[in-house]
């Protein structure tokens, strides 16, 4: 077992990473990029899958809707870093009324 200040660290010894130190943010995505490739997921024409840190964007607006500290809940230290994470950089939802 190993002890980490880190949610996401490493178990074992990897390259030079050693146990309890953090995963690398890039390791982090690019693992995701693999996962979400061996899932077959099927987009729609024209458009690109969806990284890690949409994700993540997303993850944040939705708990940031029902109230959560979303600052905390990413361990952001500015909540500059935390707004970048919540703006939806003009993709908002379209709701569509149906008669």
């Amino acid at each position: 077992m190993v002890v980490s200040r880190y949610l996401i660290h490493h178990s074992e010894h990897q390259g030079r990473a050693k146990p309890g130190n953090p995963v690398r943010a890039t390791s982090l995505s690019c693992d995701f990029a693999k996962a979400r490739e061996l899932a077959k997921i099927k987009w729609p024409p024209g458009k690109s899958p969806a990284s890690f840190h949409e994700i993540r964007s997303l993850a944040a607006r939705l708990y940031a809707d029902q109230g959560v500290d979303v600052q905390a809940l990413l361990s952001h230290k500015s909540p500059d870093m935390t707004a970048v994470y919540r703006d939806v950089r003009g993709a908002d939802w379209i709701t569509v009324q149906l008669p």
